[in-house]
């Protein structure tokens, strides 16, 4: 199982000043008149150059990180999971969550976190296009805090691409994105500070083989993917260290 920890426009303008010059026709009969001082013309001064602004990425490092979100981005979704409990006079009083997932193929199938989806009456689906899907459960695996659900939908976004966490390396780069504190796909970068980390499971079970990152994780992106520079999913956000 694998988990994240916290932690522009150059106007240039050239100004061309014109001389203008008056003579007397050569076959002038009219005496020649005194000399006219000449009055040199006053210089233009152009504005000074303002530097352009550099519109390609400042380093290959960004420039894969940009592709990477434009790449998962649109496969990553909000979830809103809803259960009632009821007041002193027995009415319903609806209890909401969210959390983070992502499409791994193109039937509607989402993997999430399964403490977010636990306990839930009904769920909810937001795309990265604002639309909003009811979803079923198709599977949970309490053990290693993880779920899979889907959504009637179509013309889905393309589903995150899987990668190979047999193959990962301490400080290689990573990127988590998710939907934290409601923020909708949200990014964040670090790097693998660890591996095979044990942690607890939501039921008091230990998973092995959990990823430690530096990438900032924070309420809500629990369930959003953890992502190599290609773009493909290493592992799934589940927990953060905190001192609170």
């Amino acid at each position: 199982m694998n988990k994240s920890w916290t932690t522009i426009l150059v106007a240039i303008v050239a100004l061309v000043g014109a001389t203008l010059g008056c003579s007397l026709p050569s076959g002038s009969l009219l005496p020649s008149a005194a000399p006219t001082a000449t009055v040199p013309p006053t210089p233009t001064l152009s504005p000074p150059q303002v530097p352009s602004m550099p519109e390609e990425p400042a380093s290959a490092l960004e420039a894969q990180i940009e592709t990477v979100y434009d790449l998962a981005g649109p496969a990553v979704v909000n979830i809103t999971s809803r259960s009632y409990a009821y007041d002193f006079f027995l009415r319903p009083v609806p209890q909401e969550g969210t959390g983070s997932g992502f499409l791994y193929d193109t039937e509607g199938r989402i993997v999430t976190n399964y403490h977010v989806i636990e306990n839930a009456e009904e769920l909810s689906v937001t795309l990265a296009d604002g639309e909003v899907y009811p979803a079923t459960i198709v599977g949970v695996d309490p053990s290693n805090d993880l779920a899979v659900i889907r959504i009637e939908a179509d013309n889905l976004p393309e589903p995150v691409a899987l990668g190979d966490s047999d193959n990962l390396r301490v400080g290689q780069f990573v990127v988590a994105i998710g939907n934290p504190f409601g923020l909708e796909r949200t990014l964040t970068v670090g790097v693998i500070s660890s591996l095979g980390r044990v942690i607890k499971s939501p039921d008091g079970r230990f998973i092995g083989e959990a990823i430690q990152t530096d990438a900032a994780i924070n309420p809500g992106n629990s369930g959003g993917p953890l992502l190599d520079l290609q773009g493909r999913v290493i592992g799934v956000n589940t927990a953060i260290l905190s001192p609170s």
